[in-house]
């Protein structure tokens, strides 16, 4: 099978939807904890506030970006696209 043809087979993947997740960062507490949040708590993250933010499908990191706004929306400009072969891991560090 030429490269080309493999091209025009592929070419309906181009339309298909998938859900990006941007990843603020994460943390970990216990079911009591979670039970007893009240408005106005704090919630410490994993992140720095200068770190880019995690953009992911599943879970797997596709690109890092910074948060932005513009006007009343929140938007996210990408920094950094990762390559699939890249250890995602790696640059996440």
């Amino acid at each position: 099978m030429s490269d080309d043809n493999s091209l025009v087979e592929l070419s309906f993947l181009e339309n298909i939807t998938i859900e990006l997740i941007i990843e603020l960062g994460r943390t970990q507490m216990t079911v009591r904890e979670l039970a007893t949040l009240e408005k106005d708590d704090v919630i410490e993250l994993n992140r720095l506030v200068n770190q880019p933010l995690l953009i992911r499908t599943g879970d797997q990191v596709v690109a890092k970006g910074e948060v932005f706004l513009e006007g009343e929306r929140v938007c996210l400009r990408v920094a950094q696209v990762l390559s699939p072969s890249s250890n995602a891991l790696a640059e996440i560090a």
